[in-house]
């Protein structure tokens, strides 16, 4: 939402795209390698890049994509990739923090990590540690400490205390008193910026240390992997066939491979790959949010000022404009919460 309680429209979505060269940006946190070979997997069998990385204008810190970033980077010839730009220190932006959740965790195994890691009864600030109707924390630590200490505390209770499984959840989501008696949660406090910038140009933060939620995110803009080679204008070129098609806004609170709470934009025609999700149930729920979101948007509503509305697999009549004139075009738009400008 903008500070005037509207809703990014379709151009709104398109002017917060670009195309950023590779090198150029940079991580703030540690990747998981077990995830960087299933996001290499995930490429490998589809040949595209499809959801743009979500990086901050100003410096190019990465908010979103680390892995497939470094995926890109680590099979070479990728030069250029689509990102969402946005804008660091926007009050719509919300910084968050994932929770760790294990389950099977006995009490005997439990108070064997706690005494290991100094963790304190009755703690109420800095990292918290829920288990039993108890919480136990480290309030001493600084934050980027406590995060690190989440990470070994989390990895302790399952290779040492028995734990049976590990999930990752966002602290708005997960239940401190969870109905299994046996399950840990695991919640280091939330960073600031400043923290995250320090970290980023001192030291990458833990995995998984920050969360990011945004008012939207766009996706399903298709790029070759070999066409990331660059020239950036033929990236561009690319990026904007799919832009200038009809928008959609699927709303927010979709379930892929995890739940994004922010409003999930797209070109009309575009389907998210059945395998990426979790679940059948979601992947029928999108499909249903997907029918209803083209049929709002329509054929001819939300195309570009200047350009004909393009159906699935019909290409305009007329040449599109070069990226330089297209830029201009929408930085006449409004500004849009997050969005760069």
């Amino acid at each position: 939402m903008s500070a005037g309680g509207s809703i990014e429209s379709a151009d709104d979505v398109r002017s917060s795209v670009s195309v950023e060269r590779l090198a150029d940006l940079r991580g703030h946190e540690e990747t998981s390698a077990t995830r960087e070979a299933e996001v290499d997997r995930l490429l490998a069998e589809s040949g595209v890049f499809s959801w743009p990385l979500v990086v901050d204008a100003d410096s190019g810190l990465i908010l979103d994509g680390s892995h497939r970033a470094r995926v890109l980077g680590r099979r070479g010839g990728a030069r250029f990739v689509p990102a969402q730009r946005v804008a660091f220190d926007h009050p719509a932006l919300r910084i968050g923090v994932w929770c760790r959740v294990v389950d099977g965790v006995a009490p005997p195994a439990f108070e064997a990590v706690r005494r290991r890691f100094s963790l304190v009864p009755a703690a109420s600030r800095g990292l918290l540690c829920h288990y039993r109707g108890e919480t136990y924390g480290r309030p001493d630590l600084e934050p980027a400490a406590a995060h690190a200490l989440a990470r070994d505390l989390a990895r302790a209770l399952t290779e040492d205390g028995g734990g049976e499984r590990l999930s990752l959840v966002a602290e708005d989501e997960v239940s401190l008193a969870p109905s299994a008696t046996d399950t840990v949660v695991v919640c280091p406090p939330v960073l600031d910026a400043g923290t995250i910038r320090a970290h980023a140009s001192a030291g990458r933060l833990p995995h998984k240390a920050t969360r990011f939620v945004l008012p939207f995110r766009v996706l399903g803009l298709p790029v070759p992997l070999d066409g990331l080679a660059g020239p950036r204008e033929s990236v561009w070129a690319l990026v904007s066939r799919s832009l200038d098609r009809p928008l959609a806004s699927l709303g927010a609170g979709m379930t892929v491979d995890r739940r994004y709470p922010e409003r999930l934009w797209q070109p009309v025609e575009y389907h998210i790959p059945r395998t990426l999700f979790a679940d059948p149930e979601d992947h029928a729920r999108y499909e249903i949010a997907r029918r209803r979101a083209a049929a709002r948007a329509g054929s001819t509503t939300n195309s570009p000022p200047g350009h004909p509305a393009l159906e699935p697999g019909r290409e305009a009549s007329q040449p599109a404009p070069g990226p330089r004139a297209r830029r201009t075009a929408r930085q006449a738009t409004r500004q849009t919460p997050c969005q760069a400008p």
